[in-house]
């Protein structure tokens, strides 16, 4: 957040100074009682920088502030995606039936799960990697939350790339799993470099 303050008025010349506001939960508050009755949560993902190399180790913290607590959550989940998209057009038809067909496809280059809170789906089961699903929920009570988390990128994936009818991108996506309610989600691009 920022903020411009006026320090000196006159009336022409007016000084100011930005005043930058950062708001950084980094510790879980124990007791409840003691915090202010807020109503809004706020999810947030930090990430320690935007750009990576293939083979680095991606590292950040995911904050969660709860005022009102979630009482079904299946629970907090980060998603590491890489996906390529490719698409293009072709015109059928002469004349008056003469029309435009635009084709498109998302292909998974690679995803992981990590759980940062409640429990570990994955470890479920007959469940997948990218199929997250359980049953079992776990309250989130009042509070700051962050969880730092860590995920090895795979040394063989392509670089991130824009072109004319393709891109290659790759992004960081934090879960909060409600049950019975909508999941909120949050995202974070990130830029991967190969080196040769």
């Amino acid at each position: 957040m920022e903020y411009w303050l006026n320090i000196a008025q006159k009336k022409r010349n007016v000084a100011r100074i930005r005043v930058g506001f950062v708001y950084n939960p980094v510790e879980i508050i124990g007791s409840a009682k003691y915090l202010p009755r807020m109503r809004m949560s706020m999810f947030r993902l930090q990430l320690d920088r935007a750009d990576w190399f293939a083979g680095e180790t991606i590292s950040g913290i995911c904050f969660l502030n709860v005022g009102k607590p979630y009482k079904s959550a299946r629970g907090v989940r980060i998603f590491f995606e890489g996906i390529q998209h490719v698409y293009w057009s072709e015109q059928h038809g002469s004349g008056k039936n003469r029309h435009t067909v635009t084709y498109q496809k998302f292909v998974s280059i690679f995803m992981a799960v990590t759980t940062l809170h409640g429990y570990d789906a994955t470890l479920k089961k007959g469940l997948k990697a990218n199929n997250v699903k359980t049953r079992d929920v776990v309250q989130i009570s009042p509070g700051y939350y962050a969880w730092p988390f860590k995920f090895t990128l795979p040394c063989n994936i392509p670089p991130t790339m824009v072109f004319n009818r393709s891109s290659t991108y790759y992004r960081v996506r934090a879960k909060l799993d409600l049950k019975g309610k909508k999941s909120k989600w949050i995202n974070s691009p990130i830029n991967i470099f190969i080196e040769y």
